[in-house]
């Protein structure tokens, strides 16, 4: 019986460092994803230089144009599991239509069973 519960917890701690690493991995990725965005987009870009930008990314977005903004997912964090979260980009642009400002928001899902 004690062997069991030995390998038991075992099981648990390895699947738990896992989930860590992988998360801490999904947390450098949004920050690299902050550094593209800060690198390209300049403040006054036009909507076609943003829309430009996304699709050289190969991004999957769309334009709200009563939020005046783009929403944007890195689809290389749909390769992962929904459980390590995903990287979400919002585009603010002003009312002429150029670049203002954006934020990467980590999402994590909550667990069902």
């Amino acid at each position: 019986m004690k062997k069991l519960i030995y390998i038991i917890i075992s099981v648990l701690l390895i699947a738990g460092i896992a989930l860590v690493a992988q998360c801490s991995e999904n947390m450098m990725r949004a920050t690299k994803i902050e550094r593209i965005m800060a690198d390209r987009l300049v403040l006054g870009d036009s909507f076609d230089t943003v829309e430009k930008f996304l699709k050289e990314q190969d991004w999957h977005y769309a334009y709200d144009r009563d939020l005046h903004r783009f929403q944007v997912i890195n689809s290389e964090k749909n390769e992962l599991p929904k459980i390590f979260g995903r990287s979400f980009i919002f585009i603010y642009m002003d009312d002429n239509h150029k670049f203002k400002s954006f934020e990467v928001v980590k999402h994590f899902p909550g667990i069902v069973f």
